[in-house]
């Protein structure tokens, strides 16, 4: 049987603002600040190497949250951190303000309806 090499040192690998955007379908600034900021979200943090630097996110870290999200179970089409929206109840809600409003309009006409 081998015997692994316990001498190897691997460098974690980091990536930039623009990789971590670009991961996550051109996520903004302020999403991925949300998404850190919410807890049940918990969206890694960065890390920066000087007093003023860049961020930088370990790769690894990354990878370890898209499978944490891909094990949660949540709506399909939602990124995290993503509002929930009944698009139905929004439809029904914009039908009845524009029946109210037409209403509204027939009866400063019409005030015998």
């Amino acid at each position: 049987m081998a015997r692994p090499n316990l001498n190897v040192v691997t460098t974690p690998k980091f990536v930039g603002k623009a990789e971590v955007q670009a991961r996550y379908d051109n996520a903004s600034e302020m999403t991925i600040n949300r998404w850190m900021g919410n807890p049940q979200v918990a969206f890694p943090r960065p890390i920066k190497f000087m007093k003023g630097g860049k961020n930088f996110w370990l790769l690894e870290e990354l990878d370890a949250f898209d499978e944490r999200m891909a094990a949660a179970p949540r709506k399909p089409g939602r990124r995290p951190g993503q509002p929930r929206r009944d698009p139905a109840g929004q439809q029904q809600l914009d039908i009845e303000r524009s029946t109210t409003s037409a209403s509204a309009v027939l009866a400063e006409i019409d005030p015998a309806r």
